[in-house]
C-alpha cells in the first residue's frame, strides 16, 4: 500500500500644565501720591514724576515636548504580489503570491498585473471588471499533461474562483460504449469573504489520478474509478507581526472498481483523511531593508483506511506532522533583492496497518533531509522579474541552467 506524506504560519503621553494669567488688569493706585497745593507753594519739593512700573514679562513660552519614539512601522517594500519562486513551503506571514489569489479569491480585489512563467509554462492577469476585479489564468493541471483555466472574480465583498481541466473522450457503436477519463482531469473551486483583515474561506475539488472508464456492454455496465474530492475550510490574518493560518480539511483518495452487478470494490490506495491544520509565522527580525519571518506549519489528524476484500481491514492511522519553516528577504540595493527559506517536517503516526488487534506501529520521524531555496528579485516601480536558483550560481559560466523557475510582472 503507499501512504502518502502528510503535511498539511510608547506611546507616551506628557500633560501639561499651563498656569492661567488672570484676566483683570492691573490698576496704579494714584490718588493720594501727590498733594497739587503743597506742590505750587514749594517749587523746591517740584520733581519729575517717577516713571511707570515697566510692564511685567510675557509668562515664559511652554517648554516643547519631547519627540517620542516612533513605532518600528510595518516593512512594505517586500509586500508587491510574488510568482512561483516565492515561498515554497508555504511560509504564513509572507508576501501574497499568484497562487494564494486562487485559494483566498478575495484578494484578487484592486489587483492589476499581467504575469508569466516561462519555466512553469503559465501566465496570469488581473484588470477591473464590473466594479471589482478579474482574475484569468492559463495554468496546468496538478497530474497529467492538461492544461487548466483558471477563472476568478472579486469585490469588497467576496471572492470566488474557479479552476478547471477536462480530458475525457466518448466511444460508442450499435451495442458498446464507453467513456474514458485521463489523469488530470479536474475541477475545483474556491469562495473567501473579508472582514477587516481577516479572510474566511473554502476551498473544494475533485482529481482523477489515474485513467478510469465506464462501460456500456450490450446493457451490462462497469465502471473503473480513480479520483480524489477534497474540501478545505479555513481562516487567516493578514496584518501585524504574527498572522495564522487555521483550517480542517477532508480528503477522499479512492481507487474502485463496480461490476455487472453493481458490486464495488476499493483498492489499497483508498482512504478518507481529515486533519485540522495551525499554520504560524512570526515576524521575527525586520528592518527597513530585511525580513525574516519565523514559521510553524502542523497538522493534526486521522487517516481511515478503507478494508479491501481478501488484502486487509479497515483501519485507522492516527497522526501528527510539525513542519518549522523560515523565510528572509533583504533588499541588496534600491531595486535588488535576495530571498532564501528552509524546512523541514517531524512526522509522528500511531495506528495498526495489519489490523491485528494484538499489535500496534508507532513512528516518529524527520524528513531525510532539510530542504532549502533561493531566489532574486529586480524590482521597479511597475514591472520585476523574479527566479528561484535551484544550483550553485558560478554553474552559469558552464552553460548551465541555475534557475528552477523563472517569471515576470507588469503592474499596474
Amino acid at each position: 500500500m503507499n501512504h502518502s506524506k502528510l503535511l498539511v504560519s510608547s506611546l507616551f503621553i506628557a500633560g501639561l500644565a499651563f498656569a492661567q494669567n488672570s484676566p483683570d488688569l492691573l490698576y496704579l493706585d494714584i490718588g493720594a501720591a501727590l498733594d497739587t497745593s503743597s506742590l505750587a507753594q514749594d517749587s523746591s519739593l517740584n520733581q519729575e514724576p517717577e516713571p511707570p512700573p515697566p510692564p511685567p514679562p510675557p509668562p515664559p513660552m511652554p517648554m516643547p515636548e519631547p519627540a517620542k519614539a516612533a513605532p518600528v512601522a510595518e516593512n512594505t517594500i517586500f509586500g508587491k504580489l510574488r510568482g512561483h519562486s516565492y515561498n515554497p513551503y508555504s511560509t504564513v506571514g509572507a508576501a501574497s503570491t499568484v497562487h494564494d489569489l486562487v485559494a483566498t479569491p478575495s484578494d484578487i480585489y484592486g489587483q492589476k498585473f499581467f504575469y508569466v512563467s516561462p519555466s512553469d509554462f503559465l501566465g496570469y492577469t488581473a484588470f477591473d471588471m464590473l466594479g471589482g476585479s478579474a482574475l484569468l489564468g492559463l495554468d496546468n493541471s496538478e497530474l497529467g499533461n492538461l492544461a487548466t483555466l483558471v477563472l476568478g472574480y472579486a469585490n469588497s465583498s467576496f471572492g470566488i474562483a474557479l479552476n478547471y481541466s477536462v480530458s475525457k473522450t466518448w466511444y460508442s457503436d450499435d451495442d458498446y460504449s464507453r467513456r474514458t477519463t485521463l489523469p488530470g482531469d479536474n475541477i475545483g473551486i474556491s469562495f473567501s469573504i473579508p472582514f477587516g483583515t481577516t479572510n474566511f474561506y473554502v476551498n473544494a475539488g475533485w482529481l482523477t489520478y489515474a485513467m478510469g472508464n465506464a462501460t456500456d456492454d450490450d446493457g451490462d455496465e462497469t465502471k473503473e474509478d480513480y479520483s480524489t474530492i477534497d474540501a478545505v475550510l479555513g481562516i487567516t490574518n493578514t496584518s501585524g507581526a504574527f498572522r495564522y493560518n487555521i483550517a480542517w480539511g477532508l480528503f477522499r483518495n479512492e481507487g474502485s472498481y463496480t461490476d455487472e452487478d453493481g458490486k464495488k470494490a476499493v483498492d489499497e490506495d483508498t482512504f478518507l483523511l481529515t486533519a485540522l491544520m495551525f499554520n504560524f509565522g512570526y515576524a521575527a527580525l525586520q528592518s527597513e531593508n530585511a525580513k525574516v519571518i519565523v514559521g510553524l506549519n502542523n497538522a493534526f489528524g486521522v487517516n481511515f483506511i478503507d478494508e479491501v476484500n481478501n488484502v486487509r481491514k479497515g483501519d485507522k492511522m492516527i497522526f501528527v506532522v510539525l513542519a518549522p519553516n523560515i523565510l528572509g528577504e533583504i533588499a541588496l540595493f534600491d531595486n535588488l533583492f535576495a530571498f532564501a527559506g528552509a524546512t523541514h517536517s517531524l512526522t509522528f503516526m500511531s495506528g495498526d496497518l495489519d489490523s491485528d488487534k494484538e499489535t500496534s506501529l508507532f513512528v516518529l520521524t524527520h524528513d531525510p533531509e532539510t530542504q532549502a531555496f533561493a531566489g532574486v528579485r529586480f524590482q521597479r516601480a511597475n514591472w520585476a522579474l523574479e527566479a528561484q536558483v535551484s544550483a550553485n550560481p558560478f554553474e552559469v559560466f558552464g552553460g548551465n541552467n541555475i534557475f528552477a523557475n523563472f517569471g515576470g510582472f507588469i503592474y499596474f
